[in-house]
């Protein structure tokens, strides 16, 4: 197997409208095996994403960001089928000094998929059971409490999504008779986390004390 990895990434200083990041990579995966039953896979990740980190006045910060990914794996060389998604993603986050004790962050993202197979037809799907897109929304918000100067009180809410890798899409195998490994149907997982928690610094030995509840439903 190969592995191979290109990155460039660009940032400049935009005078008071702040900080602005541009980042490009390419990864490539290559497996070859021969012996048994032949079989090969390439998987290639394209990645760009652009950036924009403000402090509009002492106590707000913003950053703004887009994203554009591609994942694509090839199997099957004696079909030639091919399975890949591109996401289109945006995203905030804002930082809110309220008071010197008490500070709010709130961040989101917003996410769309487009799945899809094309070449070769690989039962027991067919190439339109791919074509299909997913939407989820991600969010996370945490409130900080500086109660005094060795505690401090955290809470927060969040909404996490783990989009479906290509193997649980439908990734196959050649061997005799094709092998399938999930279905193009798959679903987003989506966790939500409530926590509250309370830290405790102790200065005399260089520690932190820290104790926390929460939920996590799947």
């Amino acid at each position: 197997y190969g592995l191979t990895s290109a990155r460039a990434t660009v940032k400049h200083r935009a005078g008071d409208i702040g900080l602005i990041e541009a980042d490009l990579y390419h990864n490539v995966a290559d497996f070859d095996q021969r012996a048994g039953n032949f079989y090969n896979s390439e998987q290639r990740i394209t990645v760009a994403q652009l950036r924009l980190l403000s402090k509009l006045v002492a106590s707000h910060a913003v950053r703004l960001s887009t994203e554009w990914r591609r994942n694509e794996i090839d199997s099957f060389p004696n079909r030639g089928a091919e399975i890949g998604y591109d996401v289109y993603s945006v995203g905030g986050m804002w930082d809110w000094q309220i008071l010197p004790e008490l500070a709010l962050t709130n961040a989101f993202r917003f996410d769309y998929l487009t799945l899809e197979r094309k070449k070769a037809q690989v039962p027991p799907f067919t190439n339109e059971q791919f074509d299909r897109s997913l939407s989820e929304i991600s969010y996370n918000g945490g409130l900080v409490w500086q109660m005094t100067a060795t505690d401090a009180l955290r809470l927060s809410v969040g909404r996490g999504v783990q989009v479906p890798s290509l193997v649980l899409f439908g990734f196959s195998l050649s061997t005799p008779g094709p092998v399938i490994a999930g279905e193009p149907k798959t679903d987003a997982g989506i966790l939500w986390n409530y926590e509250a928690g309370w830290d405790h610094s102790l200065p005399s030995i260089d520690g932190l004390a820290r104790v926390a509840l929460f939920r996590q439903e799947l």
